[in-house]
């Protein structure tokens, strides 16, 4: 019998939005800044204005002077492959900033750097029917709305809900399209979010609230007849047969080339995310998830669903917004660390993070950080291992440094059921077959043994695959693997008959990183070692001298003291032989 198969991981309904007030201020015009529409001086209906502070002024970040000479105009977004895309065809990926819960607006800095992040996107809730008046907050809405076209980023404008999710307020839904629709009709890196989960919780809607969406898309498209508009925007999208019920019951009036089926996250598991994008785009629709699963990087669960959630959407190439705020992207626990752990790249319409991580065969890697995963029924992140293993799936590790040579793999392990076979290939789950491991059963699952084999053929960077073979079913767990160095490698591909003065590889982790990373290197043979930092022009920033290591494996901490963030170059000393890498410090 298969162990626990009824897993769902259903993070149902995260509410944790806190709702702060703020009294009235008064405007302190910095036109310059915020733009025509703040320029304005225009009041809404409840006549509030906002104070501009000094830290929402661009201030001249270091780290942002090379993003900021690739700003231009953005175009509209477009419809392709089945999601809503830039125009540069690059998924939309952002965050939030939640003005209907604080009314007050973020740092200007922490706007402009969610593209030290690789997001482009700024994710508005705007006002909220519990608290506000449509377009009460315009002053607010319009700094935003300024300040992403000015930073080259798009904005998804929607209705909040506060504490008041799963439910809408037809005039208020109505009076703030009216407003807005027009006002920002023509900035073309808006993009309109008809409402924030206005039923609980799963397709299909009721006739009600069917016939607001209808009639909040009508009004949109009367004034903007070019935004592209994200419907329904369902809490748990669960079940692909009513999100296509709903569609049908919208009529033929919604233009499919210029709308896209919203979803959230939540109360759903990745196989079933991947099922409904597959049937919704099946169907001729595109999708776009406006807040998948909150991360909270306390919590476990949290952690392996987004981490699932993520894969999911780079793989399928799907649009996203993460629940994230932007003030909590300046935490690295809290986006920037996961990101990195979970091997997850992509290529960023500014800056050059997250890039490809690169991992050290010789270290040991993690499971549960693999870069995508398959087979028939396919591997469960559970946080600090990777479970329900079944004949055929496997786990893809992009990018595995093995340097000159690797001669056996070790993997941390437990089996309550069965066994079977791990075998280590390279590029795909048919290809080269380097070497396998024989796991027989441990007696449980929290049971863990090391278990090694000898593996060929592995050197330089591959991406590498672990594939599961046995029954049907419940094979075994890992925790986490790693391979042992070849040190006649370089040796023997020399010709020489002894050592030779190097260092068979260097590594650091994490790469980016913030304050300090870690550089891993092995010695071929005892040598005085020495570190030198240089910045992007070649300049020197720091020398360390560790003095006399012996042969084998060391590892070395470097804190970037008082550095701007940037790009920097470490290069070790061994004797007479060095090596350089780049470091990127982004504070």
């Amino acid at each position: 019998m298969p162990k626990k198969k009824n897993l769902k991981l259903a993070f149902l309904l995260l509410f944790w939005m806190a709702v702060s007030l703020y009294p009235p201020h008064e405007i302190r015009d910095t036109a310059a800044d915020v733009g025509i529409l703040y320029a304005e001086n225009v009041t809404g209906p409840a006549g509030r204005t906002v104070v501009l502070s000094a830290d929402m002024v661009d201030p001249d970040h270091q780290e942002l002077k090379k993003i900021r000479s690739e700003e231009y105009a953005r175009g509209r977004p477009a419809l392709s492959g089945g999601t809503l895309v830039t125009d540069r065809g690059t998924l939309l990926r952002g965050c939030r900033i939640s003005t209907d819960a604080s009314e007050k607006l973020p740092k200007r800095s922490e706007v402009s750097g969610i593209k030290r992040f690789g997001l482009n996107t700024i994710h508005l809730y705007a006002e909220s029917f519990v608290r506000h008046q449509p377009g009460q907050l315009h002053t607010l809405v319009d700094s935003l709305v300024n300040w992403t076209e000015r930073d080259s980023l798009y904005l998804v404008l929607t209705i909040g809900c506060l504490d008041q999710n799963g439910r809408y307020d037809y005039d208020f839904t109505m009076g703030f399209w009216n407003y807005y629709a027009p006002r920002y009709a023509a900035r073309t890196h808006v993009i309109y979010e008809i409402h924030n989960e206005p039923h609980a919780w799963s397709p299909p809607y009721p006739d009600s609230t069917l016939a607001m969406e209808r009639d909040a898309y009508t009004a949109i498209r009367s004034h903007a007849p070019s935004t592209p508009i994200l419907l329904f925007s369902y809490a748990v999208p669960n079940n692909p047969a009513g999100i296509l019920q709903d569609i049908g019951k919208l009529g033929p009036g919604i233009d499919r080339t210029n709308a896209a089926v919203g979803t959230h996250g939540y109360g759903i598991t990745y196989s079933e995310l991947e099922a409904m994008i597959q049937q919704v785009r099946n169907a001729g629709y595109g999708v776009m998830n406006t807040e998948p699963c909150y991360l909270d990087p306390n919590d476990v669960g949290s952690v392996n669903l987004f981490r699932q959630q993520m894969r999911v959407h780079e793989a399928d190439h799907v649009s996203y917004l993460n629940f994230q705020d932007v003030t909590e992207l300046q935490v690295p626990r809290y986006f920037l660390n996961v990101i990195e752990k979970t091997g997850l790249s992509w290529g960023p319409d500014f800056g050059d993070w997250p890039s490809p991580a690169v991992w050290d065969a010789y270290s040991k890697l993690e499971a549960e950080y693999y870069s995508s995963q398959g087979g028939p029924s396919g591997v469960i992140d559970l946080g600090s291992r990777i479970g329900y293993v079944s004949n055929g799936d496997y786990t893809v590790y992009d990018s595995v440094d093995f340097g000159e040579g690797a001669v056996e793999f070790a993997v941390f392990t437990a089996s309550g059921g069965i066994g079977g076979t791990l075998e280590i290939r390279l590029n795909s789950p048919t290809g080269f077959l380097a070497g396998q491991v024989q796991i027989e059963p441990t007696g449980g699952w929290d049971v863990f043994v090391t278990k090694t084999g000898s593996v060929t053929g592995l050197s330089g960077i591959q991406k590498l695959v672990l594939k599961f073979k046995g029954g049907e079913w419940d094979l075994f767990d890992i925790d986490w693997f790693q391979f042992t160095v070849d040190p006649t490698a370089v040796r023997r591909a020399s010709g020489e008959t002894t050592l030779p003065n190097s260092i068979l590889f260097c590594q650091n982790y994490p790469n980016p990183f913030n304050s300090s990373t870690t550089i891993r290197y092995r010695l071929m043979k005892g040598e005085s070692i020495g570190f030198k930092i240089f910045d992007l022009k070649g300049r020197p920033v720091e020398w360390i001298d560790l003095g006399y290591q012996a042969e084998g494996e060391h590892a070395f901490k470097w804190t970037a003291k008082g550095l701007p963030s940037g790009i920097y170059f470490l290069e070790i000393h061994a004797g007479p032989v060095s090596k350089t890498k780049k470091l990127i410090l982004q504070n």
